[in-house]
């Protein structure tokens, strides 16, 4: 299942990704310009084999201007936001690192906590 979800979410990012560069009327190789992010990893992200980690995304969205959270999936508007409203403050940053590195089964405790259900993830 972890791989069905993980294949899921690289298909969501991969087909947002080519969504924000038609819309911006961008090629892959504009990316490649505009964010210094390989071409290698550029193609890797479009064919859905592979996501952005956090600094790429970051790139990417502000290359693309579009937010972040959207282009990672999440359900939210596509346009970027004030920088106020994108930026974690060091704890916020700190809580995320530490999320990301735990097992599965710790990550669905806390979603189940924070009441945040799997279809919107």
């Amino acid at each position: 299942m972890a791989s069905t979800l993980l294949a899921s979410k690289n298909a969501t990012f991969a087909n947002r990704l080519k969504q924000a560069l038609d819309t911006r009327n961008m090629k892959a190789a504009d990316l490649v310009n505009r964010t210094g992010i390989a071409k290698s990893s550029i193609s890797g992200y479009l064919s859905g084999k592979c996501r952005a980690k956090q600094r790429a995304l970051t790139e990417l969205a502000k290359a693309l201007n579009v937010s972040e959270m959207w282009l990672d999936g999440y359900p939210c508007s596509m346009e970027r936001g004030n920088d106020s409203e994108r930026i974690l403050s060091n704890e916020e940053q700190a809580i995320l690192v530490a999320y990301r590195m735990q097992s599965p089964e710790f990550k669905k405790a806390v979603r189940l906590l924070l009441g945040i259900k799997e279809e919107i993830l």
